[in-house]
């Protein structure tokens, strides 16, 4: 299992607590899509909408009013999103392979 933080809107915490909102964002957001960094998604918390951006590689849901291109730390906060389905992205190769006693020698 792994986990993302989210920053997002610290008007969010006076509505929720970290475990619910949690459950909001992953309403909207997978854990797939993070990992792809796909922008875009919006949601809204009691009138305070934000949408899906980055800074660096952080997942972050800036307010739709914001200007800053980056995150103030003062206007948000960090959400953790566990994610049971995220899993490294791993190949497995078949091979047909024909054995006889004559093959097996050691």
């Amino acid at each position: 299992m792994s986990k993302h933080i989210c920053l997002v809107p610290n008007e969010w915490s006076k509505y929720y607590s970290s475990d619910v909102l949690e459950v909001i964002l992953k309403k909207d957001l997978s854990c797939d899509s993070i990992s792809k960094k796909v922008q875009g998604a919006k949601i809204n918390v009691n009138g305070t909408t934000a949408q899906l951006r980055y800074h660096g590689d952080q997942p972050w849901l800036r307010k739709d009013q914001e200007k800053r291109t980056f995150p103030n730390p003062r206007e948000y906060f960090g959400v953790y999103m566990s994610c049971n389905d995220c899993r490294k992205p791993y190949v497995i190769f078949y091979s047909k392979l024909k054995f006889t006693s004559t093959s097996l020698r050691y």
